[in-house]
């Protein structure tokens, strides 16, 4: 069988289609809140189209991410940053050190789920709280693996052949 990819830590974050641009900063912001600790994870997943266009042999679409950029990377100092590409974000593993980058032709990702040990349970501050672990820990007992992929694998052949060519170097 084929071995996990990525461990999903718990309280991992999950965030995927900002399509940050000139309009919209929603990204921005939240990625600010991590940084100023108003949010916490240990862990932040991208699943892919976080900016309108980013492409990393296209300089154009270079600028308006390279402060988006930087922030991820500072952030993955101290939490573990996964980028699972997309349709409009591809060829991104030049702009990053510490940020895991998986191309959409190596998704879906073979993931399973980190243990509930008692580090979970005493980062907890209310009964609630852990009430509400106790129930998604019994949810996914049954659940050994899962996969996670940017929708686009998910296309007819044809776009997916177009695609495809457009994250060709060449072109």
């Amino acid at each position: 069988m084929k071995s996990k990819e990525i461990i999903i830590k718990n309280g991992a974050f999950f965030l995927s289609d900002a399509h940050d641009g000139a309009t919209r900063k929603g990204f921005w912001e939240f990625l600010k809140a991590l940084e100023s600790g108003a949010l916490k994870t240990r862990q932040l997943i991208l699943m892919g189209d976080m900016f309108d266009m980013l492409v990393g042999e296209v300089r154009a679409t270079h600028s308006f991410s390279k402060p988006y950029i930087a922030l991820l990377e500072r952030l993955a100092s101290d939490i573990e940053v996964l980028y699972l590409e997309g349709n409009h974000d591809f060829n991104l593993a030049r702009f990053f050190k510490k940020v895991r980058v998986f191309p959409l032709q190596k998704q879906p990702l073979f993931c399973e789920f980190e243990s509930l040990g008692n580090e979970a349970s005493s980062s907890l501050n209310s009964s609630e709280s852990l009430e509400s672990l106790k129930e998604f820990d019994f949810a996914r007992k049954d659940i050994e693996t899962i996969f996670l992929a940017h929708g686009d694998i998910f296309l007819p052949p044809f776009l997916k052949f177009v695609l495809k060519s457009l994250r060709n170097h060449h072109l």
